[in-house]
């Protein structure tokens, strides 16, 4: 009776289960209410991605990649991160992605991103507390940053969120940490980046630019910078 396919243990699990589910539901659609409201007044107003693997970017061929959601973006700012310096190699951005919208992500409530650093919702995470982990070492590495093509081709990413306010080492911050390859072709609006003074670098689009690198035809609004003495 009590481990049955019909027993008290198994119904008990289903009625959880179910219960998380609607628990999930109800926050998406207040979620996207709030965007409904936001897309008016802020005017971002992205489209819904269609990214069949999210996590995995897109291969154009052996030498080019596309990022097609959040969880894209995510993937890559680990990949390099993590030694993938992508030298040689050009990465395209597919669409235009806005951090604070659920239409780019995949699932913006996904809690299965403790490997790419974000340990809990994904959306929460990357639009509160320490938020987006930059594109590259923070540090001065030489072999955990990006060395290849980076090409927005035109797109828009929307509220990039980043705080390290918290962290005394001397850090680079921005979308890219210490970029040493080229980046075109995107804009940034309403960039909100925090670093405490007198401890490291910080810019939009990156945080230093080695002497080699190139950035063109960028736009990068700031809609806070906060140096914290």
């Amino acid at each position: 009776m009590l481990t049955g396919q019909n027993g008290v243990l198994n119904r008990a699990a289903e009625a959880k289960e179910k219960t998380s589910l609607g628990q999930k539901q109800e926050k998406q659609d207040m979620s996207n209410l709030e965007e409904l409201i936001n897309d008016s007044t802020d005017g971002s107003n992205v489209e819904k991605v269609t990214d069949l693997k999210p996590g995995e970017l897109e291969k154009e061929s052996d030498d080019v990649f596309i990022i097609n959601s959040i969880e894209d973006l995510v993937f890559f700012s680990y990949d390099v991160r993590n030694g993938n310096n992508y030298n040689g190699k050009t990465v395209k951005l597919g669409c235009s992605l806005d951090f604070n919208s659920n239409k780019s992500y995949v699932d913006a409530f996904r809690t299965d991103y403790g490997k790419y650093g974000y340990d809990g919702e994904l959306k929460t995470l990357l639009t509160t507390g320490e938020g987006f982990l930059p594109i590259g070492s923070l540090t001065d590495s030489t072999t955990q940053n990006f060395y290849g093509t980076f090409n927005g081709t035109g797109n828009t990413i929307y509220n990039l969120y980043i705080d390290k306010i918290n962290d005394d080492i001397g850090q680079k911050v921005g979308f890219f940490t210490n970029n040493r390859g080229n980046v075109c072709n995107v804009k940034l609006l309403n960039v909100n980046l925090h670093l405490k003074s007198n401890e490291g670098s910080l810019g939009g689009i990156s945080g230093q630019n080695s002497q080699t690198a190139k950035i063109n035809r960028m736009y990068c609004f700031r809609k806070h910078k906060k140096w914290i003495y």
